[in-house]
């Protein structure tokens, strides 16, 4: 006989969780406003099928999560941003995955190193976290970005550093990505496809 759940479900009324984010909109408020001043505006292109639809819109949400504090949703967007937008310039194949994407866009249309590095910067931190390598993500990140825990038993302490690290390590990546993006659309403009009249 399977044993009872220990744990139970209770749902909030609406009136509840409103209080409960306009408490948490004044706390992190000015955090999200320095993380939306950190991205730069980029003009629309004068075209605006020169990019895919749905890579725009990814990179729109991959702002958005960064800007709210949504490291992991930021760089899950981001990635599948620039594989649907890759996927799209390099007519590749569905199973492709963003690094080989990366590799076949690097043959294939106009790229430079910094872009494939910037890509592939992002596939890696995308690989450590898609696959539970946590320790990964962290590891330099404290020395890499300057940061000192006064006392190293200090376990709240560690936590915060690398929690504001980890800001740092994933708003670089995200403004790399994005400036690379940009540029690879602009110099190699998506042409959409024409659609198959079916009879």
């Amino acid at each position: 006989m399977l044993e009872r759940q220990k744990w139970e479900k209770s749902y909030r009324s609406v009136d509840h969780c409103r209080d409960i984010l306009l408490r948490l909109d004044a706390q992190t408020l000015d955090r999200r406003a320095l993380r939306l001043s950190n991205i730069p505006s980029i003009m629309a292109f004068e075209n605006s099928q020169q990019m895919p639809e749905w890579t725009w819109d990814l990179l729109d949400e991959a702002e958005a999560c960064f800007v709210d504090g949504n490291y992991t949703g930021c760089i899950v967007s981001l990635a599948a941003g620039v594989e649907h937008g890759l996927r799209e310039l390099c007519d590749g194949g569905l199973d492709d995955g963003l690094g080989k994407l990366i590799s076949e866009a690097s043959q294939a249309i106009k790229i430079n190193q910094i872009e494939i590095d910037s890509l592939r910067n992002l596939n890696n931190y995308r690989n450590n976290m898609a696959h539970s390598k946590i320790d990964n993500l962290s590891d330099g990140l404290q020395i890499q970005h300057g940061f000192v825990v006064s006392d190293p038993r200090n376990q709240t302490e560690k936590e915060m550093v690398i929690h504001f690290a980890k800001e740092s390590k994933v708003q670089e990546i995200l403004l790399g990505v994005r400036e690379a993006i940009y540029d690879i659309f602009y110099r190699n403009p998506w042409e959409p496809k024409p659609t198959v009249a079916q009879s």
